[in-house]
């Protein structure tokens, strides 16, 4: 029989695991843009916009210019690396089926998210207000023969 675990979590830790595992599935399968970008977004946006404005009062007009100049830069390095590494254009990437690894991570992900939206719809339906689902209502995906995440609210 195979070990199991419990870990206690609030729904803060909760999406986060959902959202390393989502960025690491996509990174697997050559999806930089997708995976790497929002965090590279907010640094970036930290480092060369809300920084430069601060440190270069005189030049904050140009604030934006430099924020978009070092996206580029790392939009035109991500590219040079999906090129290495999976020999593949900018636009290009693999996706479900490319991995084993990157399919569990992913069906767990979306497992995670189909939960919340279940809980969402609940919540409405106690509210009685109308739902309104989206790509993560109803049964997550299966992707693998892995057992489902199971997960469970311990107090409200």
């Amino acid at each position: 029989m195979e070990k199991k675990y419990t870990i206690t979590c609030d729904e803060k830790h909760l999406r986060l695991i959902a959202k390393a595992l989502e960025q690491h599935s996509r990174i697997i399968c050559g999806q930089l843009g997708e995976s790497y970008m929002p965090a590279l977004e907010h640094g970036m946006m930290k480092e060369h916009y809300y920084k430069y404005k601060e440190n270069h009062p005189e030049d904050a007009d140009n604030a934006m210019s430099n924020y978009c100049a070092v996206r580029e830069n790392v939009e035109n390095n991500l590219a040079v690396i999906k090129q290495l590494v999976w020999k593949q254009s900018p636009n290009a990437s693999y996706g479900i089926g490319y991995d084993k690894e990157a399919d569990y991570g992913y069906e767990t992900y979306k497992t995670i998210l189909s939960f919340f939206e279940d809980e969402k719809m609940k919540q409405c339906e106690i509210d009685g207000t109308k739902y309104s689902g989206n790509v993560h209502t109803g049964e997550p995906l299966k992707l693998t023969d892995n057992p489902r995440m199971e997960i469970k609210i311990l107090e409200e």
